[in-house]
Formats: structure tokens, C-alpha cells, sequence
């Protein structure tokens, strides 16, 4: 689409790019989820300016993503501008000279494995209790959760297969037997003929073809913390962090933990390397206890090898 650089594009200018956009991120595979969260950002780009995208320079760039401080957001933005000028305005260039954010690595926030039990036993409603027991246990994406259908579900080995995950992958994953027993429940209770495998594990409020949004789980997370006294504030990813760190924390092997998972790389799952703590604290008493007894038997306690 071409805009006249002497007018100024209207509304309907600035959309027809954004569809342009969105029709090249769905030919790259990208997630419903993904798309509309790109889309917001471009169409808030746009709008700021409200000029034709090909007079805003490199700096205007620059200033426009200064104020997001948050590393991660800063950069998802500036590729979001970076895709649509070389995909839509043919200037790849535009952002190839702006620096790089550094990234603050921060280990996420997650709760104990009682806290997870509090949260859930404070759910009341079935569907909803069934849901946030489902993401803890087999550890999902708020979009793995919501575009889980009951074909999906294999009652009969206990696993649950994974459809069009994030980049694109599929996966089966166990999934534990009392999680199964309460999914089964769920359906039993709140699935009336007629319906079949290609209806929603969790239904929306159209019915059993409009699946349950993200938002609306993550307000069912939100009050059920309130009511357990979590202070912490908690997400659907960190019910997943939680879990995942619980995993390895038993023991489960970080391979198996990152198939688990749906990584793409061994590197992202090593996050969980510095979250699990149990390890540590086990040898940091092991360590404590040999000290306290040579302190007992007055032994010198500068002779006490460190590696």
C-alpha cells in the first residue's frame, strides 16, 4: 500500500497497514496470541506518529522506544517496527543501527508447592478449579490451556497432546492421574450433549466452540490468591515457573524437564537451575552442621578447607 507523502493517512490508511502486517506474521506461523499482541504495538506506533511510516527517521525510533524501560518489552517493540519496515515500507535498514538493550536477567517469581495447593482449594467453581490444577500440573502457556480441546486429551495413556505451541511445536506430555480424575470430572459435569472432541476443554461464555481467554483465568488466579493471603504477585507463567522449578527440584532431569516444557533450547530451561534452591540448601545444612560440630570439638575453624 502506498501513502501519499504529502497527505496524511487517515485511520483507514494506518489499519490497511496493520492487516498488511498481520497477514505476513500468519504466512511465518505465528500465534493468534502473538499476532494480536504485535499488532497493538504497531498500531500504537502508527498512531503516535499519525504521518506516513516512511518520514519517521531512525531517531524518532529511538525516542519513541526509550520510555519502556522493561528490556524485554523495549526490544519485542522495536522488532515489531523492525518486520514491518522491511516487510511492508522495503526499508530493512530503518532500525539495523539502534543499540541493543541489555538484558536483566530476573528469576521469576514463584510459589511453594503448598501455596500452589492453597491457591487451587480456593476455587470454587469446578471448570475453573480444573483449569488452574491443569496449568500447574502439566506446567502451560495461558494459550496452551485455552486451546486445549478434549480430543486432545488421551484418557486411556494420561497425556495430553499439545497443539501448535509457542513456535510452532507440538508436544505430548503426561499428565498426573489426579489432574486427569479432575479434568474427567469437569467434563462430566459441564458438558451436556451434544459435543465432541473438537470442542473446548474450557468453553468461553459463547458456548462450547469459543474458548476461555487468558484474562479471564488470570482474574480466577488473581481472587483465589487474594482468598489464600498470597501476597506475591502471581501469573499464569508463574504457575508454570512454579511448577517447573518444583520438577526439578524433585529430581526430574533437565532434559526431560525441557521437553516437558516445549523449550526449543536446554539454555532456557537452565533458568530453573538457579530457582531450585533445595539443592543448595540441603548442602549449605550439610556444610553449617560440620561447622557447628568442629566449633564444638574446638577445632580451628580457619583450617576448614573452601574450594
Amino acid at each position: 500500500m502506498s501513502i501519499n507523502p504529502c497527505g496524511k493517512p487517515d485511520q483507514q490508511d494506518f489499519e490497511e497497514l496493520v492487516k498488511q502486517m498481520q497477514d505476513k506474521w500468519n504466512l511465518y506461523g505465528m500465534a493468534k496470541t502473538t499476532i494480536a499482541t504485535y499488532s497493538s504495538h504497531l498500531r500504537k506506533f502508527l498512531y503516535h506518529f499519525n504521518r506516513n511510516p516512511a518520514t519517521i527517521t531512525q531517531h524518532d525510533i529511538e525516542q519513541y522506544i526509550l520510555p519502556y524501560t522493561e528490556p524485554s518489552t523495549r526490544e519485542q517493540i522495536k522488532s515489531v517496527i523492525a518486520k514491518f519496515y522491511k516487510d511492508i515500507m522495503g526499508s530493512p535498514r530503518k532500525t539495523q543501527h539502534i543499540p541493543k538493550t541489555k538484558a536483566v536477567h530476573k528469576l521469576p517469581v514463584i510459589l511453594s508447592p503448598e501455596e500452589i495447593e492453597k491457591v487451587i482449594s480456593n476455587i470454587s467453581y469446578l471448570k475453573q478449579r480444573a483449569a488452574i490444577r491443569y496449568a500447574y500440573s502439566c506446567a502451560l502457556r495461558s494459550s496452551e490451556i485455552i486451546n486445549t480441546k478434549i480430543a486432545h486429551i488421551n484418557k486411556f495413556n494420561r497425556t495430553v497432546h499439545i497443539v501448535h505451541a509457542k513456535g510452532a511445536r507440538d508436544r505430548i506430555i503426561p499428565i498426573p492421574v489426579k489432574t486427569l480424575e479432575l479434568l474427567r470430572q469437569h467434563v462430566r459435569e459441564n458438558f451436556k450433549p451434544p459435543y465432541n472432541g473438537e470442542h473446548y476443554l474450557f468453553s468461553g461464555a459463547n458456548g462450547l466452540d469459543d474458548d476461555y481467554s487468558a484474562g479471564s483465568l488470570q482474574k480466577v488466579l488473581k481472587r483465589a490468591c487474594a482468598k489464600a493471603g498470597i501476597l506475591k504477585k502471581i501469573t499464569l507463567h508463574k504457575i508454570r515457573h512454579s511448577r517447573a522449578t518444583h520438577l526439578y527440584n524433585a529430581g526430574m532431569d533437565i532434559h526431560n524437564l525441557s521437553k516437558f516444557l516445549g523449550h526449543k533450547t536446554i539454555k532456557t530451561t537452565q533458568l530453573y537451575l538457579h530457582t531450585g534452591v533445595e539443592n543448595l540448601m540441603d548442602d549449605m545444612d550439610a556444610a553449617d552442621k560440620i561447622i557447628s560440630e568442629r566449633m564444638a570439638n574446638n577445632k580451628p575453624a580457619d583450617k576448614l578447607k573452601v574450594a
